[in-house]
């Protein structure tokens, strides 16, 4: 739903999506057609992330998304929406979200805490998949409750850093105090750095966590997450351009 506003409209941005298909050229004509301080208002069930949560998307923000710039924590939510209808994964067993917002480290921190920790209690998902962005950077978590452990994707090499670890363990472990008790052998968390693709440049983290998020959930396995991905695997622009041509569908969807 577009939220209205009096003001004047904004300068259409210069985007070339040349060869794009028509999904990416829907999703530019819908951004010049706000006005003002315009934005869509974006509504997620609470079956998706584990709590109801309401956002809105703005017309710079699908302007840096159409000329393949940084990736707004609200375009990565919407995103998560999306793959949540895609897969139909309501009721499923395998695959749930962590809310990106929630998640982020601009959120404080014993929120964070507590939302990932209900999530750890009450969830029934053997995998949550939680985007994290930190730093001006995403990475992808993926939570396993059941066998205590996290995996780890970053499309630049980089490690998990302090202050993610500190906020899953604690969570785990406030968790395991209102008695949850994970199924393996480990006593505390374990984290596993997993191989994936890497990123030629400098702002492209937030398309290839979208479609690891894909990926992840089009492979439907069962094994070890570290196996998802070959190592040295490679994503081209068509790649990435196949998630991308998604999140135009769902913006075009969910402004209506």
């Amino acid at each position: 739903m577009i939220n209205q506003s009096p003001l004047n409209p904004k300068s259409p941005s210069s985007i070339d999506l040349t060869g794009m298909p028509r999904e990416f050229h829907l999703a530019h004509t819908l951004a010049t057609g706000l006005y003002g301080d315009e934005f869509i208002d974006i509504n997620m069930d609470a079956d998706v992330v584990g709590i109801q949560y309401g956002f809105n998307v703005n017309q710079e923000e699908i302007f840096r998304f159409l000329r393949k710039e940084t990736v707004d924590i609200s375009a990565i939510t919407m995103f998560c929406i999306y793959l949540y209808e895609h897969f139909d994964l309501k009721g499923n067993a395998n695959y749930g979200f962590l809310c990106p917002n929630m998640n982020q480290e601009a959120t404080d921190h014993d929120t964070r805490i507590n939302y990932v920790a209900e999530v750890i209690l009450k969830g029934t998902r053997k995998y949550y998949l939680a985007p994290y962005h930190e730093g001006n950077h995403w990475t992808l978590c993926v939570i396993c409750p059941n066998l205590n452990e996290v995996f780890w994707f970053d499309s630049i090499g980089g490690r998990p850093t302090k202050q993610i670890k500190q906020i899953i363990d604690a969570s785990f472990a406030q968790a395991s105090l209102k008695g949850r008790k994970p199924v393996n052998r480990y006593k505390t968390t374990k984290w596993t750095v997993c191989p994936c693709p890497m990123q030629p440049g400098s702002v492209e983290c937030g398309y290839y966590v979208m479609r690891f998020m894909y990926d992840i959930i089009s492979a439907q396995t069962n094994q070890n997450m570290n196996k998802i991905f070959a190592p040295h695997k490679k994503y081209t622009q068509g790649d990435l351009d196949i998630v991308r041509g998604m999140w135009c569908k769902a913006l075009c969807k969910y402004s209506l």
